[in-house]
């Protein structure tokens, strides 16, 4: 057990986000903490990483009370990726990822062997070797992100905290991070908990979901069990989404246009009724209108609008 929390209030003076809070993060896991804007992430990624004062309660780390460590014996024990960009001025990927081994140099800040070992491995790790003698404001977002990760891991620390850590990454980049912190908890045996937008890389790629409601009320559990217990779909429910199991994913709500019957296997079958249901259709079995997906061709069947048969006529 890396860290633990009990009884657990978090807030500001006039202001209770969350109270009774009692979470665990383990060796080896990556937990994602996901929930609406404004439900308190961020707090309480502040307050996990002694940035900000719990209200009461207290958070144990490494069975230590965090609040009674001294700021060099923390530095060991935690490491933390904040969302925004760090002004680095003229530093390199090397030089910023060494950055991570101040808690251990002495007064003069000189890095031994070790210390340097430590630094190439970090790098390699995150696959940010090439980077190590590049300019860090050079670099792009997820090459950035690389090099701060890689920075957490040269701090040697046991937990790492991260605050919005794809928050400025395109789409390939977030997949890359999000694999990327996976195999760090396994192959380094380091706790990792990282606050995400992100849900369906987070239902993909994490151990355990921390899933904080407005309101305060934590849920914790492996995805699918959040999934299934409907906790997941009632934290973001929304007037115009909901959460279909069947595929894992957020669904507008719409006023159907009709019905309509999509008959057929494979990736064209899926990609046919993907649009259809874009455009405002509902997929049933027995509509009077039916689209045959065939190997290379698309048949219809009934009266159908002519957008949607162009539509099916473009994707053939």
């Amino acid at each position: 057990m890396i860290l633990t929390t009990h009884n657990l209030t978090i807030g500001y003076t006039k202001t209770i986000i969350a109270h009774n809070l009692n979470l665990s993060l383990l060796r080896g896991e990556l937990v994602c903490l996901l929930g609406p804007n404004g439900a308190g992430k961020s707090t309480l990624m502040r307050t996990l990483a002694a940035m900000h004062p719990p209200l009461s309660g207290e958070i144990r780390l490494m069975g230590q009370n965090i609040r009674q460590l001294k700021h060099p014996d923390l530095a060991t024990r935690l490491s933390v990726v904040l969302t925004d960009r760090p002004d680095t001025g003229q530093m390199c990927g090397y030089e910023l990822v060494a950055l991570g081994r101040h808690p251990y140099t002495n007064w003069s800040g000189r890095l031994t062997q070790q210390d340097q070992q430590i630094i190439q491995r970090a790098l390699a790790l995150t696959g940010a070797t090439d980077l190590a003698n590049q300019p860090v404001a050079q670099l792009s977002d997820g090459q950035r992100q690389k090099i701060m990760i890689a920075r957490a891991l040269a701090q040697d620390t046991p937990l790492i905290l991260l605050d919005e850590p794809t928050a400025f990454l395109d789409l390939p980049r977030r997949v890359e991070i999000m694999r990327l912190l996976r195999q760090l908890a396994r192959q380094t045996n380091r706790a990792i908990l990282l606050s995400t937008h992100d849900l369906d890389l987070a239902l993909r790629t994490a151990d355990q979901l921390w899933l904080m409601a407005i309101g305060g009320i934590i849920q914790t559990g492996a995805p699918e069990d959040l999934v299934l217990n409907g906790a997941f779909q009632t934290v973001f429910q929304n007037d115009g989404l909901f959460f279909d199991l069947d595929t894992g994913a957020f669904r507008i709500h719409d006023h159907p246009t009709g019905k309509i019957s999509v008959h057929g296997e494979g990736i064209r079958a899926t990609w046919a009724r993907r649009a259809v249901e874009r455009i405002g259709y509902t997929i049933v079995d027995d509509a009077p209108l039916v689209i045959e997906v065939l190997n290379d061709s698309y048949k219809l069947r009934g009266k159908i609008y002519k957008f949607l048969y162009n539509l099916v006529k473009d994707l053939a």
